[in-house]
Order: C-alpha cells, then sequence, then structure tokens
C-alpha cells in the first residue's frame, strides 16, 4: 500500500511500528439457534473464524468440542453473545478443553452474556488479541484439568503469550 493511511481506531502500541497488511476477509457472516455436538476425539475447533468483520455467533449451543468451541483468529469486531458452551473430550489442558479462544491480533470483538460450564480454560487469549471486551460471561463446574469430577477455582479468563493488551473483563 502506498500513500497516506488512517485509522478508524487508534492503534494500540504505536512504539511497536504497526504495520498494514490487506485481507480479503469475510464481514458479516452469522451462525445462530443451532445446537452442535462433537462425537469424535479429532484435534479441531468446533467454530473456526479466520479473517473475519463482522461476524456473529448467537444463542447456540455447543457441546465435547476437543481443542475449542470457538476459534476466532485474526478477526475485527465480531460478536459472541448468548451461547451456552459446555463439556469437552479431553480435560488435560495442554491446547485442550477452551470454550472461547482468541488468537493472532482478534481486535474489538465483544463476548457478553455467554454461560461457559465444566471446561479447563472457558476464555482464552493468546499472542496478539487487543481491544476486546468479555463482559457478564458466567462460568460453571471448572475443571482441574486431572479429574473432571474435582471442581476447581481455575481462572475464568487466560492471557497467554505475547502483547495481549487492552482488553476488558467485567
Amino acid at each position: 500500500m502506498t500513500g497516506v493511511q488512517t485509522c478508524a481506531l487508534p492503534i494500540y502500541n504505536a512504539g511497536f511500528d504497526p504495520e498494514i497488511k490487506k485481507i480479503n476477509e469475510r464481514r458479516y457472516i452469522g451462525i445462530e439457534d443451532i445446537f452442535l455436538s462433537r462425537n469424535n476425539y479429532y484435534n479441531g475447533d468446533m467454530i473456526f473464524m479466520q479473517d473475519s468483520a463482522y461476524c456473529w455467533v448467537k444463542n447456540c449451543e455447543f457441546s465435547f468440542s476437543f481443542r475449542s468451541h470457538i476459534n476466532c483468529r485474526a478477526s475485527y469486531r465480531c460478536e459472541f453473545r448468548d451461547n451456552y458452551i459446555h463439556d469437552v473430550h479431553d480435560l488435560s489442558g495442554s491446547g485442550r478443553g477452551y470454550g472461547i479462544l482468541f488468537q493472532y491480533h482478534t481486535t474489538d470483538c465483544l463476548v457478553e452474556n455467554n454461560l461457559l460450564r465444566r471446561l479447563v480454560s472457558p476464555i482464552i487469549i493468546s499472542i496478539g488479541p487487543c481491544g476486546n471486551v468479555f463482559a457478564y460471561n458466567f462460568v460453571i463446574e471448572g475443571t482441574n484439568g486431572l479429574d473432571p469430577f474435582t471442581p476447581s477455582w481455575n481462572t475464568t479468563a487466560s492471557i497467554h503469550g505475547f502483547y495481549n493488551n487492552n482488553n476488558l473483563f467485567e
């Protein structure tokens, strides 16, 4: 890209020499009012969103994922609200048992009013998500990743990796 580029929102950490990269994002795609349950142990995510903008997952129920129920990567202004996310096939942790996972510069998204149950890491952000809001989510029956029948007071949100800045947790 050449010429002067402007941003609608402030640049987080401008001291790190930010770069502009053109992506061909998917826009205005939503998933609503469905139930999904995984019956195999394939090491993957139930919902995978990458390079998305203004997309949403609303009023859905997801059960028994392997890695994560929702994985959102390098996306902008997406919403995840009013979902019931519960149970996983593998409670060992180590990259498994996630509810909602944000990765790779996911920015200005909203995660609100979700019920997360029996997960190792209900909400996890990793490797650069910034400017996101996680508000009014309810986590119950957390597990320690070792024994699914022993309740744990694991954290509701895990901040992992680097450059995870300016995220709001309420």
